[in-house]
């Protein structure tokens, strides 16, 4: 891909070696100038396969814009009744949050993805929103958009059904699962780079493209690590209280299986892999695509199989359920007098 102007977009990505000045990168007439062509190479290959995380971005705007509405209908949640600094359940409820009752009695499953585009506040939203635009707009434009999507929204789903066999009794809601599915693809990304590339045989390669394959494993192994090193802050964060540690842990497992089925399949077609390498693909894609149908399956079933005993009768009616809450914290009274659809309503009327 054509990098333009390559001072100022490579410096931006922190892949130029500190040792190369920006004058290497100026037009050069010496085609024996190995220096230059070396580090031009690793750095297209290296590079995003877009200019931006398009999806990343769009998808922020829509998360910010329902919260928006939600609040600007329904105003905010006393901080006693929701520390998130947003609207009452009842809306995110109906909006389409985690809500196992509605699941298993009215067959809502749609609500296994709904809950990415929802927030319980603004505070929940700014911590999702940074990690969102801050990481996974980078993943994206190392990806493509459309193996971003299928990471993002199918380890949103996984996350979702891992909180529902988890939590049941609880509301969900947030993008953080899905989050954690890019971050967990991401690592899964660069290790398995970082392991095929090794196994290709140095007496292979020449001597250039044995120090571009030997500049990206470095690079792959130094994002797998930045990587695990932030899924451990999040994990460890997610030990605090209202915090649904299950949807980070089932979108970190979903985004990684999603990813070791895709990454696989890609590399099956790629005319350089030794027969070898190619069983190897076919293993880890055969086991990860049945370890996500497996566990799919498994959590489903589970959550088809329960009763009112296991999610509580309150979450068929949430309005109820939250003002006995309230009741039993002594935050005062509850009320749902949230018409959620009234603004559109009215704009229909006046129509």
């Amino acid at each position: 891909m054509e990098l333009g102007t390559r001072s100022s977009r490579s410096r931006n990505e922190g892949l130029i070696p500190s040792h190369v000045s920006n004058s290497s990168f100026e037009p050069s007439d010496t085609p024996q100038d190995e220096d230059y062509t070396i580090t031009q190479h690793f750095i297209k290959e290296s590079f995003a396969k877009q200019k931006y995380g398009y999806f990343a971005i769009f998808l922020a705007l829509i998360q910010t814009a329902i919260l928006t509405i939600q609040m600007v209908q329904c105003g905010m949640a006393p901080y006693s009744q929701n520390r998130m600094l947003g609207p009452q359940p009842d809306v995110l409820s109906f909006w389409g949050a985690k809500n196992v009752a509605l699941i298993v009695e009215d067959g809502e499953w749609w609500r296994l993805l709904t809950p990415i585009f929802l927030h319980g506040g603004i505070l929940h939203i700014i911590g999702n929103l940074y990690a969102q635009i801050a990481i996974c707009a980078y993943i994206e434009r190392c990806w493509g958009s459309f193996v971003w999507l299928l990471v993002y929204f199918g380890s949103g789903a996984f996350a979702t059904l891992l909180s529902c066999v988890i939590w049941p009794e609880l509301l969900g809601v947030g993008s953080s699962g899905a989050i954690m599915g890019i971050i967990g693809g991401y690592m899964m990304d660069c290790f398995y780079s970082w392991l095929i590339e090794g196994q290709q045989p140095p007496t292979s390669l020449t001597p250039k493209h044995a120090l571009i394959q030997k500049l990206r494993r470095k690079f792959k192994k130094c994002r797998f690590f930045e990587m695990a090193f932030l899924s451990g802050i999040v994990f460890l964060a997610s030990l605090l209280p209202r915090i649904d540690w299950a949807a980070h842990l089932g979108g970190f497992i979903g985004g990684a299986l999603i990813v070791l089925v895709i990454i696989p399949l890609i590399d099956l077609f790629k005319k350089d892999r030794s027969c070898c390498n190619r069983i190897f693909n076919i293993v880890i894609l055969v086991g990860s695509a049945l370890a996500l149908l497996l566990l799919s399956l498994e959590w489903v079933e589970r959550i088809q199989n329960f009763t009112q005993d296991d999610y509580g009768e309150e979450l068929l009616d949430i309005c109820e359920s939250q003002q006995k809450y309230a009741e039993q914290e002594g935050w005062g009274e509850y009320t749902c007098d949230c018409q959620t659809w009234e603004l559109f309503a009215d704009d229909d009327e006046k129509e």
